[in-house]
């Protein structure tokens, strides 16, 4: 069993949401971190790396509209 217990507190969904976007994107600037050095160390662009992830963040589609950005 989950020790987990839910709350009915309001804005209690809201805080953990947002919450975890913080901590997910603490992971993913680590991983990028990461691998930045890794290209630093074997002498690859991280220039173009970085391009690449602002192109495949550019693709992704906003819930809101619908629309590319």
């Amino acid at each position: 069993m989950s020790d987990y217990k839910f709350s009915n507190e309001p804005g209690m969904a809201e805080r953990l949401q947002r919450k975890s976007h913080e901590e997910m994107k603490l992971r993913l600037l680590r991983d990028i971190r990461t691998d930045m050095a890794v290209c630093g160390v074997e002498g690859w662009n991280q220039v173009e790396y970085i391009g690449e992830l602002i192109e495949l963040l550019k693709g992704l589609k906003y819930a809101d509209n619908g629309a590319e950005n």
